[in-house]
């Protein structure tokens, strides 16, 4: 009879015991890929906010800017000339697909009796809902610049901390180059609410023209690139100097070097995932182990007497694998079907969750399931269990024959 024919018989034998082992191990496979689903949510969730929400995939600056721009900052923009020839050349980059310039300034606001310092940030109008996806909490998310008078979007915190409202109209200051204090005034045409405490009590919103008024400075600061798949994005930020050459020299960062929230988190629920799954597998290594002790202690008579036989040792212990090979088999298919369905379920329903910390919005999380990582979770319980047949392969190997067949006879 074929041996590993024999080995899904043997499975069968007690079939209480091989449900339960099963039932752990397929447990076991659900329950980590529901959960590695649950995390890949997050990260998800917190890629695309910095990416759509802050940074774009890639930041292009001058050459030197990323040293240097605290000290002096003007010196470090592009003028209107080379931004539009640098936003031309990366735009007939083929995985490009939007390029729009910011600049930034620490502002001065005061609105009656109340001030605050704040962060103001000049965007490119018709881009402001391209590269930005907040919780718009009043007003409108859009913004104008008349020459004479401009409209802003203020973070949540910060209109609170002033207590404005859509339509008011708030007085900005700054030191421009040469230290030279300029003022506006704009209509605050809407309250956002990104979800990052440190970004919604400082940040504003205008148009970059009117930054550029308070700067005293033509051009821009930074220029954003959005990307249509953001796996490429350190393929892109690689051809980027050969693509804009015959401009001013640059440099880059990619939305990961830019987001450090986005960094902490991975760390802290990468070594979180990684945990759960050690601690999983051994249950289901232990589970494994356990089952397999219990077929050889109710079968050392048979053992005993297939060696006796003429079967080797070896042939012995490659059998008890195949049984093993058997329920790994099995778990994993299993498991990828109960988790598949879990992981739609959960998604389907959503798990109301708290805001992170440093964040202001609480999110409903669901699963995000990928076939690769289905596959990683039911390969790594098929190898788990094909490990744990390593046990009684050395037991058999220090089998007493004649023993074994004098216990049985008693």
């Amino acid at each position: 009879m074929n041996s590993t024919y024999l080995a899904l018989l043997n499975i069968g034998r007690n079939r209480r015991r091989s449900v339960l082992i099963l039932l752990i191990m397929t447990i076991g496979t659900t329950g980590l890929i529901v959960n590695n689903g649950l995390i890949t949510f997050i990260f998800n969730g917190l890629r695309d906010d910095a990416i759509y929400g802050r940074y774009g995939h890639l930041q292009v600056y001058r050459q030197g800017y990323t040293l240097n721009h605290r000290q002096a900052p003007f010196d470090y923009w592009f003028s209107d000339a080379e931004y539009s020839g640098l936003q031309a050349r990366i735009q007939r980059m083929a995985q490009v697909k939007a390029v729009t310039a910011e600049a930034t300034l620490p502002v001065f606001l005061s609105w009656g009796d109340r001030s605050a310092a704040a962060l103001a940030y000049g965007v490119v109008p018709a881009d402001l809902d391209l590269l930005t996806a907040p919780r718009i909490v009043a007003g409108r998310n859009q913004i104008r610049d008349s020459g004479t008078f401009a409209d802003a979007v203020i973070g949540h915190g910060l209109a609170q901390r002033l207590q404005l409202q859509p339509g008011d109209v708030l007085t900005i200051t700054a030191s421009g180059r040469n230290h030279a204090f300029n003022g506006l005034d704009v209509r605050v045409s809407g309250v956002f609410e990104e979800g990052f405490r440190e970004y919604d009590d400082w940040i504003l919103k205008l148009p970059l023209s009117a930054l550029q008024r308070l700067a005293g400075q033509s051009g821009v600061e930074k220029i954003l690139v959005l990307l249509r798949d953001t796996s490429q994005t350190e393929a892109v930020r690689a051809a980027m100097p050969a693509a804009v050459q015959g401009g001013p020299a640059i440099e880059t960062a990619s939305w990961r070097d830019l987001a450090e929230f986005y960094r902490q988190v991975l760390a802290m629920f990468g070594k979180e995932l990684k945990v759960i799954e050690w601690i999983i597998q051994v249950l289901v290594f232990f589970a494994m182990v356990t089952g397999l002790a219990m077929m050889f202690t109710e079968r050392q008579h048979e053992m005993a007497t297939l060696i006796a036989m003429g079967m080797t040792r070896v042939q012995l212990a490659l059998l008890f694998a195949r049984e093993s090979a058997w329920f790994g088999l099995a778990a994993s298919g299993l498991g990828a079907l109960f988790g598949t369905i879990a992981g739609m379920l959960v998604s389907w329903v959503g798990i109301n969750m708290p805001p992170p910390p440093g964040s202001t919005r609480p999110f409903v999380a669901r699963v995000d399931l990928s076939a690769m990582d289905i596959g990683h979770y039911c390969l790594l319980t098929l190898v788990v269990t094909c490990l744990a047949a390593i046990v009684p392969a050395l037991w058999i190997w220090r089998l007493n024959v004649a023993a074994a067949l004098r216990q049985e006879r008693s």
